[in-house]
Order: C-alpha cells, then structure tokens, then sequence
C-alpha cells in the first residue's frame, strides 16, 4: 500500500463520514433511501424479468403479484413458490470504494385460492441487500514523539438489508375486473462497520400498502394499474458498539406507480408494453424515475413458454459525485418457462445491460424458480 493510496483513502473516508454513516441521521438517509437501488434492489418475478421487468397488466403468481397485487391468479388451490436470485457481482463506484453483495436473494411464499373470487397468499423476501465497501482504511495512533503512525488496517463496511413479509389478495369483481391489495412489514437492517468508534446497526420498520387493478375488456386484452402511496418509517435507534446511541427519525419511501396493456393476438402469443414512475424527487440529490417496459411470450408447445424482452432504467442520481459511474441501464431480458405436468412450474430468466450499453454499469444477473401446485 502506498503513502498515495492511504491518503485517497483517508480523504475518501472523511467524505463518507461527513456525509453518510457516521451520524445516524445521514447513515439511514443515504441507505433507507433508494440512492443506490439501481444496484442493490431484488426483481422477483422470474416470469416478469424475462418478460422485460413487466408485471403490471397479466396473470400472476406470488412472486408477480408484487408488481400488481390485483394479478393474483392461481391455477391450482393452493401454490409454494421459490425463488432464487443470483450474483450481481462487484460494481466499482468511485475510487477504492465499491458496491457488493455478500448474502443470498430469495423469495419464498404461498398463495391459496378460497373461493372463485377470492385469492390470497404471503411472500418473504430479501427485498434489497447492498454493501458499500473500502477496503483496508488505515488505522493510525500516536508515537511518544508525538507523531501520527499506521498500526494496522481495517474494512468500512455499509450494509443494508430490507427483508419483507408482503401479503397480496386479489377479488375478482366479475369476468372483467379484478382489484388487488396488499400491504408490505419491512425490517430494514442497517450496519456501519470501522473500528469500535464508529461501528453500529439500527433496526428501522415500515408497512407499506398497495393498490392494483386489473381490467379485462375482452379475451385478448388485459389492463393493469398498480400504485403505492407514499409512505413513512417508524423511528429507529442506531447503537454504536462503543455504548452509544442515537435516534433515527422517520423517512421517506417514495411514491409510484405503473400502468400497461398485454395483447394476446393470437393464442399463443402475447406482448406487453407497461410505464413506471417513481416518485424518487421527494428525496434531496434525486431526480423522479420512468421506466418503459416491454415483453413477448410465446408457447410454441403447450408447455414451454419462450420470453423476450426490453426495459430501462435511467440514471435518477440528480448530482453524482466526480468520479462516479453513470447508473443508467438498458436491459435486454430472456427466459424460459416448463409446465411439468402442471404440478410444478419451472422459470429461468437473465437480465443484461451490457447489450444495450447505456451508462457505466453493465451487468448480468440470472433468475430461477419453481412453483409447486396442489
């Protein structure tokens, strides 16, 4: 390590107390907030994601429901659905400092059909799970002679992790219409890690409702609407190891909503085209995002499903620091869908943004589930 490289590293870590962790305050400001949601938050519909982020304006399972809560639909009575969501990989954010992930990303729920009308179900999920990581900040002391010397290193670590419990139901007015509600318990993580001075974690809870509505004019057509409002945290505390102890007061989780159509021209072909707006400019240093999405799927037997798809995700940082990436992606989608003698359901999907190189950040990440009917 060179005299260089411990000063950019020193100089970064006095930037990053100053305006993150440190305080408990700009700690969950920087990290409850979706400023780094371009990299750390999860997509669990597999069918979706190779449907080009979609979700909005079709039939769904579980794991489908979260982008429509009014879409839940289940063949079988009573549906067991996994999800498993792979590697993101390492994204160098600015000099010395990277994003990482460093736990598994599932989804695991349930669905039971009660009655014609009436459908319902609970997922758990590792909503978001992002680190923010520079790596051997040096740890100084005082000599006798009263200078300042290296007496070894240690990792900054940010960590946040938000792990829901989201509970759909779907009520089917009538051949036509479905409304949807679902309401969402999060448990957001927080956790600092330099040195005793500086390290603690933070327990902060939020619920978060739902609305969607699914509309069925004819039996070619399907129109989706799905929102949530605006909501708040609860008050947390960020305890430090050193005895320490600060209130976090309550924040922001953005409004947004989508809105799309699906098109099945012919029986074995559907297209989707769905907008997303996220209301991320309530938040200071961020700008509103929208998202066009679109998919095809086709069955070219009954049970094999084929899907491509398109979405973006544009750069919403309004004032990014020198030296940070462009967050803006483009993702070309593809999956794939078995019907196993519909009693189980396999799905595989990959999302790319290194295709359609819009930004910095070009990245794959690979889906897979299985869904189990009864």
């Amino acid at each position: 390590m060179t005299i260089k490289t411990d000063i950019l590293k020193l100089v970064l870590l006095l930037l990053l107390a100053q305006t993150s962790a440190f305080a408990a305050e700009a700690f969950s400001s920087m990290l409850i907030e979706p400023f780094y949601n371009f990299y750390g938050e999860n997509h669990y519909s597999v069918r979706g994601i190779g449907l080009g982020n979609t979700g909005v304006s079709y039939k769904n399972n579980m794991s489908g429901s979260l982008n429509n809560p009014a879409t839940l639909s289940l063949d079988k009575k009573t549906v067991i659905e996994l999800v498993y969501l792979g590697d993101r990989g390492k994204v160098d954010w600015l000099p010395y400092l990277y994003l990482d992930q460093d736990k598994a990303n599932f989804l695991i729920g349930i669905g039971t059909r009660f009655t014609e009308k009436l459908t319902a179900g609970m997922t758990y999920s590792i909503e978001k799970n992002i680190q923010l990581r520079v790596d051997d900040i040096p740890k100084t002391a005082l000599t006798d002679e009263g200078y300042s010397e290296i007496i070894g290193t240690a990792d900054y670590i940010q960590e946040v992790e938000q792990s829901s419990f989201t509970a759909p139901i779907s009520y089917q007015i009538n051949t036509f219409l479905s409304l949807g509600l679902s309401l969402k318990y999060s448990n957001f993580k927080l956790k600092n890690t330099l040195f005793d001075t500086f390290s603690g974690s933070s327990d902060v809870l939020a619920f978060i409702p739902q609305l969607g509505v699914l509309f069925s004019p004819k039996n070619f057509m399907s129109l989706g609407l799905s929102y949530i409002p605006e909501t708040k945290t609860f008050k947390g505390a960020m305890n430090y190891s050193n005895g320490a102890s600060e209130t976090v007061s309550a924040k922001t989780l953005p409004s947004s909503f989508g809105i799309g159509a699906t098109l099945s021209p012919i029986d074995n072909l559907s297209a989707s085209l769905e907008y997303v707006h996220r209301n991320y400019s309530k938040i200071n240093d961020l700008d509103d995002q929208s998202s066009i999405r679109a998919g095809l799927e086709y069955h070219p037997i009954a049970l094999l499903s084929l899907r491509l798809g398109y979405y973006s995700a544009p750069n919403y940082i309004k004032n990014p620091a020198s030296g940070t990436l462009d967050s803006a992606q483009e993702f070309f989608t593809y999956g794939i869908g078995f019907n196993v003698n519909k009693v189980a359901l396999i799905n595989v999907s990959i999302r790319d943004s290194s295709i359609f190189k819009k930004g910095d950040i070009n990245k794959s990440q690979y889906l897979a589930n299985i869904q189990l009917n009864f």
